[in-house]
Formats: structure tokens, sequence, C-alpha cells
């Protein structure tokens, strides 16, 4: 129990210069804990300092709570007051105030931007030569003060302290610089993460439930290059995916039911609106229009129809890698976003040569997303062959269950092979026993086989979103 106590810090002084709650340290114990990236940093920074943990965790609380403010240095462990400069100037930086307008209780940006505001302050005050010595000796003079919490403890340690104190005080720009450049270093890590999480399309609350040390290393994944260049086709695509899907309600949502009187400008008949250009008839269609009397269609709401289940089904042979496969895993997410939005169910799977495994994905809209699971669903390398129908069949079983009665199929290849007379079959009478359709999008080839069972096929050179986008309308 004793990483509790000192958390919770019980009655005694405590290391952190800014002022926390117990609750604020028992959160950052869990961080510190779960995190290999921070024990990683914290474990450096100690090999300099021994007072670096406590300056890893207000560096944290300087990013997390809204308003975070210096303790008394009276409350302080003497030792730990050697970080009091590079503590208030961090706080001090008005860089830190602006970043933390958007990680201030997010504990996954705070201690991201923690993390690298650690570092950069740990780098720019290992190249001060004369910081860096008085480091080294304030490190040799803590070991050497005796044992802690005893007077002569305390009081060599204040002393050892203090000289640091000083040291930092005469090497101020070097503090303000380290101070300036950690919180834009934070800043930068802070909003990487979050426009990485709004790009992939992933739920705050969704990212929550994942434990805190897989949250950073996720955050951390998902911001880097790769995945970046990725977030910005995929936001691109779920973007054409809403387009379509709006366009197709606004087209879908009435129709004309018969011819009524009045006086809706909008829906007037066309040979109401020609006497305009006539002089007479202009006054009669002006009398028409004050008396209500105009000829206009009457429309009504066109019946909901149930958007069903999709399944999406991806190439993944050898000739699908780069552009390609990334390509098709955003359309394959952005189908994802169109089920999640609509509330229907969603499965997906990879598919290669005969006797290749499947790799499948189901995404239920009664049951919260795990942004893993996205995540796992974007990166499927590619390799192999290619062999339709493994794939079919299993989405025909899918469609078997409840949940996926109906469902269309869409499948994204580059390849062409032939499925056998007996699998035919079985596909045809599938899809007239259950009404699904099949949308086909073949990447540089000609659609022989596809065109015997899909319902519509797009036969394209490279990667295009038209296509893409012709397909999120249909779904």
């Amino acid at each position: 129990m004793g990483w509790l106590q000192e958390a919770i810090g019980k009655d005694s002084l405590l290391t952190q210069n800014i002022d926390t709650s117990a609750a604020d340290r028992l959160l950052w114990s869990d961080i510190a804990q779960s995190s290999e990236a921070i024990q990683d940093v914290t474990r450096e920074g100690s090999e300099k300092t021994p007072t670096w943990p406590p300056l890893m965790q207000d560096a944290f609380n300087a990013f997390y709570k809204p308003q975070p403010t210096l303790r008394d240095e009276a409350d302080v462990e003497p030792a730990h007051l050697a970080n009091r400069e590079l503590v208030k100037a961090l706080l001090d930086e008005p860089g830190t105030e602006q970043t933390r307008s958007y990680t201030m209780l997010d504990d996954t940006l705070s201690a991201l931007a923690a993390l690298e505001a650690a570092k950069k302050m740990l780098e720019i005050v290992q190249k001060d030569e004369k910081l860096k010595q008085a480091m080294r000796r304030f490190t040799d003079q803590v070991k050497n003060a005796g044992q802690p919490g005893t007077p002569q403890y305390d009081q060599q340690a204040q002393q050892a302290a203090q000289q640091l104190r000083q040291a930092m005080q005469q090497a101020q720009s070097v503090v303000n610089k380290a101070a300036r450049q950690a919180a834009q270093q934070a800043s930068q890590a802070a909003e990487k993460a979050q426009q990485a999480f709004v790009s992939w399309g992933l739920d705050p609350g969704e990212v929550q439930r994942i434990p805190i040390g897989e949250r950073l290393a996720f955050a951390a994944e998902l911001s880097t290059e790769r995945f970046r260049k990725m977030a910005e086709l995929i936001g691109r695509m779920r973007n054409i995916g809403r387009a379509q899907q709006r366009q197709k309600l606004r087209r879908h949502a009435d129709e004309v039911h018969s011819i009524t009187q009045g006086a809706d400008l909008e829906h007037v008949l066309p040979a109401e609106v020609s006497a305009l250009g006539h002089p007479l008839r202009r006054l009669d269609f002006g009398r028409k229009y004050l008396e209500r009397g105009l000829l206009q269609y009457e429309l009504r709401p066109r019946p909901k129809n149930a958007k069903g289940p999709i399944i999406c089904l991806i190439d993944a042979s050898g000739s699908m890698g780069g552009d390609r496969i990334e390509w098709a895993a955003a359309v394959g997410l952005a189908l994802l976003d169109i089920a999640r939005s609509q509330k229907r169910d969603f499965a997906g799977a990879y598919f290669q040569g005969p006797g290749s495994q499947l790799q499948t994905f189901r995404f239920l809209h009664k049951e919260p997303y795990d942004p893993r699971e996205i995540l796992r669903f974007a990166t499927v390398g590619a390799g192999g062959g290619t062999d339709f129908e493994q794939p079919l069949g299993w989405a025909l079983d899918v469609q078997g269950e409840a949940a996926f009665k109906s469902a269309d199929i869409v499948m994204v290849t580059d390849g062409e092979c032939a499925i056998s007379d007996e699998f035919y079959a079985r596909l045809m009478a599938a899809k007239e026993a259950k009404a699904v359709r099949i949308l086909s999008i073949l990447l540089d080839g000609t659609p022989v086989e596809l065109n015997r069972w899909s319902d519509r096929v797009w036969a394209i050179v490279g990667p295009d979103d038209q296509a893409a986008t012709e397909v999120l309308g249909e779904v």
C-alpha cells in the first residue's frame, strides 16, 4: 500500500509543486504505471535528477487541471523544490494555457502533452553545460544526504535544491526556452492525437473505454506519419459517403401524389409559371396567387424503406498492396461510418487465395465499437492470391444470421477468378431468396466473372473516388 500512501500523500509533505487533489495523484499513478512510454522517459530523467518523476506529474497537471496553481513551498518536500523554476516557467508560458484549452480534464491528451513536454525540457536543460553540471551536483548531494525523512537529510536536500534553483534562476533564458519549446511540443502532440481521433471517426466515449496505457500507445500510433496519411484518405472517403447519403435522403424525401391548388411557388406547375411571360396572363397569375388557386403538385413523403446491414469484402492479394489496399480499406471504413450513423450492422472480411484464412470483423450497432478493432480493420496487409468463393460463402453464412438478413454486399478487388457452377447456383439462389445486392469495384481489370453475379460493377483504372462515390450512394 506504499504507492497508495504516496499517491494520496496522507498528511506529509508532497513531491509535486502544483497543487493537486488525492484523485489527481491517483490518476497520474495509474497512467504512469500503465504507460511504457512514460516509464521510459521517467527512467531517463531519473538518471539526470532524482526529482524527475514528480516533475512529470507536474507537467501532466499543468495541462490536465483547469486552473493549475503552485502550492506553498512549505508544503513541498525540500528536495523537490529543485523542480520549482521549471514548473513555474511551464505554467507561465502562454503556450501552456493555449494547449490546456483542449487538454484540460482529458487524461489522454494531457498525458501525451506531458510526455512530450517532459522530453523537450530535459533535452533543452541538458544542452546547457552549466545547468547540466548543476543537476549532476544536485543529484550527488541528494544521494549523499543520508536517510530520507531525517532532519539531516531534509537540511542537506533543501540546501542542494536551493543551489539548483539559483542555477536555474541565473540561466532563466534557458529555463524559459525549455518551457516554451515544451509547450509547443505538447501542443503539437495533443493536437495531432485529437485530429487523428476525429479523422478516423472515433467516438471519444469509446476511446475512453480502452485502458489508459493502451490508449496512449494507440493515440501515439495514430499520430504517426503513416496513419496521418491514411486518416486523410479515410476522412475524405467518409465525407464522400456522408454527402452521398444526404443527397440520397433529399432525393427520395417526397414524391408527387396529385395536383392541387394553392400558393406554394416552389411546387407550382410549369404551365402556370409560363403565364408570367404574358402581360395579361401575368395579372391572372397574381389573382390566382392571392386566392391560393394556382395549380401545384401535392407531395407526400415516400415510405421509408428499412436500411439493411452492410457486408464489405476486400481483396488482400499481393497485387492489392500499397495504395490499392489503403484505398479499399478507406472505402470499407466509409461504409462502416454509414452503417454506424444509420444504426445498421456491419461485417467485413479481407480475403486472399484458396486455402487462406479470412480476416473477419463485425461491428453491431447495438454494441460500442472498439477503436482498436477499427484500426485493425484499416491496416490488414496484402499478400497471396485471389479466391472469390471463400469470402462470398462467408458473406452468405453471415446473411443467415438475424442481424445481417438482406445485407448488401460490397466487394473491392483487382482480380478475376471463376467460381464453380455449384457455388454460382447457391449464390444466385441466395440473392433471389434474400433480395440482396452485390456491388463490385474492380481495379484495373475486365469484369467478366464479376458481371455474372454482381448487380453493378465499377471497372476503374486505379483507385477512383468517383466509383467510391457511386457505391457509397447505393448502399
